[in-house]
């Protein structure tokens, strides 16, 4: 089956985690959902009155990892406040009557987990709805493999509202995925290296201010951590892990907020530099990986996978600039054997790099 189309969807990421809805914010099927670490935790979440979804009106991100939504049911106003976390999210539902009189009417939250691989959402292989659970206030629910998910909040209401009057609810989703041995996305223990003193830019445009501000938020929204080492994943949604060329591409266009993130990405990948030669993978020493990923959230590629000929070059070149960039000489020591690793692996070729690629992997690796 083809990609699903994303185009129409409002997307709000907080790594490992990420929320995705048509405007309606309504999650009815599809790829709808809230994920946290590749695993659907929300995959269904229907806002009624009188069994009736209300009609929408507007809908706006608010920043990276939130959004709003606004529908109407006659003299009745519906305002949706998302926020996505790293382990979950949560969303405030707020009535408000508009009209002159009072209105009576019943609020029903439908809310259900399917706890999809989101590679098999990816690949079309999911049906929200055949594996479902539904989730009510203080319910949980732990899939075989341990991952769980718990919802809290009101999710039915018998209403009267007199003219003027709101009603809300706060409806918080929280995920623990199970320990598990290997490589896991796991949220960054501390803010932003950069946060404490954000790059500003001040123009005659204030549209470039903003854009500015807005690409420095997104990319914060992107970091995770490898045993403490920041990094950031290569995309959301169907990237939101370790891939060795875009962390480095994405460490080298940030060194102007600093060194750190290009240090804690080397380190990071450093870690699972190739040495042995393993065809399955397509590991080899020195190889830096292309990808890593949870076993869980596999699809046809191995969880740790080297089919990249252009990390290798690009972890030696980012090196390189973060030193000139301010990196510590004592951080550039400590990862000289892994450049000397790579340029062993660059050196083996006569002339230039090449590669054939595999028809059960990726065939373009450069």
């Amino acid at each position: 089956m083809p990609q699903p189309s994303l185009h129409e969807h409002l997307t709000c990421v907080a790594a490992p985690a990420i929320w995705l809805s048509p405007r309606s914010g309504q999650l009815t099927g599809g790829v709808d959902g809230l994920y946290v670490a590749d695993r659907r935790v929300l995959s269904r979440l229907v806002v009624t009155l009188d069994g009736v979804e209300p009609e929408p009106v507007g809908a706006a991100l608010r920043g990276a990892g939130g959004a709003g939504f606004t529908a109407a049911s006659g003299a009745v106003e519906v305002e949706r406040l998302r926020t996505v976390n790293p382990d979950g999210g949560t969303e405030r539902i707020i009535l408000h009557n508009r009209g002159g009189s009072t209105v009576t009417t019943t609020l029903e939250v439908a809310a259900a987990a399917d706890l999809a691989p989101i590679s098999a959402v990816k690949d079309g292989e999911e049906d929200p709805g055949r594996w479902e659970t539904p989730l009510h206030d203080g319910s949980e629910w732990t899939a075989a493999d341990g991952y769980q998910v718990r919802l809290d909040g009101r999710t039915h209401a018998e209403l009267s509202l007199s003219p003027g009057e709101s009603f809300e609810t706060v409806i918080t989703v929280r995920a623990t995925p199970p320990p598990t041995t290997g490589f896991r996305p796991a949220p960054p223990a501390a803010p932003a290296p950069w946060s404490g003193e954000p790059l500003t830019v001040r123009s005659a445009d204030h549209r470039l201010d903003a854009l500015v501000a807005q690409g420095i938020e997104d990319l914060s929204a992107l970091l995770l951590t490898d045993e403490g080492d920041l990094y950031c994943a290569a995309g959301s949604p169907w990237y939101l892990t370790l891939f060795g060329r875009d962390a480095l591409w994405t460490a080298r266009l940030a060194l102007p907020l600093g060194h750190e993130l290009a240090a804690g990405t080397l380190r990071a990948l450093a870690r699972h530099q190739g040495t042995r030669h393993d065809p399955v993978t397509e590991e080899e020493p020195g190889k830096i990986p292309h990808e890593l990923r949870p076993a869980h959230a596999t699809n046809w590629l191995p969880p740790v996978y080297y089919g990249s000929v252009d990390a290798t070059p690009l972890f030696v070149i980012t090196l390189a600039e973060a030193w000139r960039w301010g990196m510590p000489a004592s951080e550039v020591e400590a990862l000289l054997p892994a450049v000397e690793r790579a340029l062993a692996w660059l050196g083996s070729f006569d002339e230039f790099v090449s590669y054939r690629g595999s028809a059960g992997k990726l065939l373009n690796q450069g």
